[in-house]
C-alpha cells in the first residue's frame, strides 16, 4: 500500500505517540535516472565521484519520493 504523508502519520498516530517523517531520494535525480541515458550516467557518476541518492533527505515531500518514519512510544508504556 502507498500512503500519502498524511495518511502515514495518521495511522502511525493510532500506535505511536510520537511520528517524524524524513523524506529521501530527491525527485530531481529520480527523473533523471528515469532516462534512457540518465540511469547510465548516474550510475557512473556514482561509482566514480559522487552518489546524488546518498545523504540527501528533506522535510518537504513535494521534492521526494521515499519516506521513513521514526516513531516513538509513549514513555512507560
Amino acid at each position: 500500500t502507498e500512503y500519502t504523508p498524511e495518511e502515514l502519520t495518521c495511522l502511525l498516530h493510532g500506535f505511536f505517540e510520537a511520528v517524524q517523517l524524513t523524506y529521501y531520494w530527491p525527485l530531481f535525480w529520480i527523473n533523471i535516472y528515469a532516462t534512457r541515458l540518465g540511469w547510465r550516467l548516474l550510475k557512473l557518476l556514482a561509482i566514480q565521484l559522487y552518489n546524488p541518492f546518498l545523504g540527501r533527505y528533506g522535510t518537504s515531500p513535494e521534492n521526494f519520493t521515499q519516506i521513513m518514519a521514526v516513531c516513538r512510544k509513549a514513555d512507560g508504556g
